[in-house]
């Protein structure tokens, strides 16, 4: 409860302050450097995007890689969704290999986000290392009907607020990836989805979507869905089931306590008692700290003044 609270007030919080700042634009390709079409460079980069559609599905959604020696070295990443199939996850990295190269045929630096897979390169190491700039907003134009929005806000909200302690807490069977939906009336539903590059840490995963999600007002407040989409992290929400529905039905939707040593499933009780006990411990143990500190203080000042007294 207190976790959840925490994550509220946060958001709530970036929220606030992304009002008061621009809406960054997609800039996809790089003004780090460029490189001549027949260089080491690219041949190195070349070499690397014809391997990743192949490698990505073959590693489970997620590949980097690097080639050549500096100052001709290319660090290459592709992630996919985590619910995308073999199929649409080598699709969407091929696509997105050569779209790559048309948009920015000849910059060293140079990041695209497909419908459903990120690919990036870079002539500098961008590997597990936690990156929020450049971003993309990706907004669905049609509005939220006014008598539902204040609802549809606080329901989407907590709801994408759920997600990324999901993901970035490991909630879920992929890595730093979730998926949920939550009801902000008796008949409709909005539908989220977070992800991570799964080679950040937990804390850098959760500070860059805690920020996506703050960002979303700017970038799609009061629509029916939109995405965020930064090199080491998304956001997305929709009206719509966008994602895989086989993937939700296997995958937890609250945060799993581990199994005890008699391998039996944790209830919601076991769950409530567990954290509970954390704020017990939390609230309890600095108060009798403070106590035992204050008790001690009194005694060598009552032992001091019996000396005092003697003394005269």
């Amino acid at each position: 409860m207190c976790n959840s609270s925490l994550i509220t007030i946060t958001l709530a919080f970036l929220i606030s302050l992304s009002l008061c700042l621009p809406l960054a634009q997609p800039e996809p390709c790089s003004n780090t450097g460029t490189f001549s079409t027949n260089s080491t460079y690219a041949n190195n980069l070349n070499l690397l995007l014809s391997s990743l559609p192949s490698n990505v599905t073959a590693n489970g959604g997620l590949y980097n890689t690097s080639a050549g020696q500096d100052p001709n070295k290319v660090y290459a990443l592709a992630l996919c969704r985590g619910d995308l199939d073999s199929p649409k996850c080598y699709t969407c990295t091929k696509t997105s290999s050569l779209d790559i190269t048309k948009h920015c045929p000849d910059q060293k630096e140079a990041i695209i986000w497909g419908q459903d897979c990120i690919l990036r390169y870079s002539n500098r190491n961008i590997f597990g290392t936690m990156e929020v700039l450049p971003f993309n907003c990706v907004p669905n134009p049609t509005n939220i009907s006014s008598t539902d929005l204040d609802q549809f806000n606080q329901t989407l909200y907590n709801l994408m607020g759920s997600l990324v302690t999901q993901a970035s807490l490991g909630y879920s069977r992929i890595k730093y990836f979730a998926v949920g939906d939550k009801n902000y009336s008796s008949s409709k539903k909005v539908y989220g989805l977070v992800q991570c590059t799964p080679d950040i840490s937990q804390m850098d995963c959760r500070i860059c979507l805690e920020g996506a999600v703050a960002d979303i007002s700017s970038c799609s407040g009061g629509k029916e869905g939109g995405r965020v989409l930064k090199p080491s992290c998304i956001a997305w929400f929709e009206l719509f089931q966008f994602y895989d529905p086989t993937f939700v039905s296997s995958s937890p939707t609250t945060p799993v306590i581990p199994p005890t040593s008699d391998n039996s499933s944790p209830t919601k009780t076991s769950r409530e008692n567990s954290s509970t006990s954390r704020l017990v411990f939390f609230v309890v143990v600095p108060i009798v700290g403070l106590m035992t500190i204050i008790a001690l203080a009194w005694a060598i000042l009552q032992k001091k003044s019996k000396q005092n007294v003697d003394s005269k």
